[in-house]
């Protein structure tokens, strides 16, 4: 829906061209993310909703950020395995979560 609209409005916004990625409220690491693994959306929004990154999400204690993961939990491993592979979290701190 919301990349369909970005595509009708010829990716711009008021005039002015705007990538995907900031239309969709993303950073460029969420929206490397999001392109190379879809199932990383739930995580993407999780973390926008705790105001905090997304690797700091995916490897914290609280109970929040269990809750996330445990929703998708082979979605969960996926992106943990992308951001270890592509540096965005240390592989010790992921041992830790």
């Amino acid at each position: 829906m919301w990349v369909d609209a970005w595509h009708d409005a010829a990716g711009e916004v008021d005039g002015r061209a705007i990538s995907l990625g900031r239309y969709l409220g993303m950073t460029a690491d969420e929206y490397r993310l999001w392109v190379e693994q879809p199932s990383a959306s739930i995580f993407i929004v999780a973390a926008h909703r705790r105001k905090t990154p997304v690797g700091q999400l995916m490897t914290s204690q609280d109970d929040y950020a269990i809750a996330a993961r445990s929703e998708d939990p082979a979605a969960a491993k996926q992106v943990m395995m992308w951001l270890i592979e592509t540096g965005r979290v240390d592989p010790e701190r992921a041992s830790h979560s």
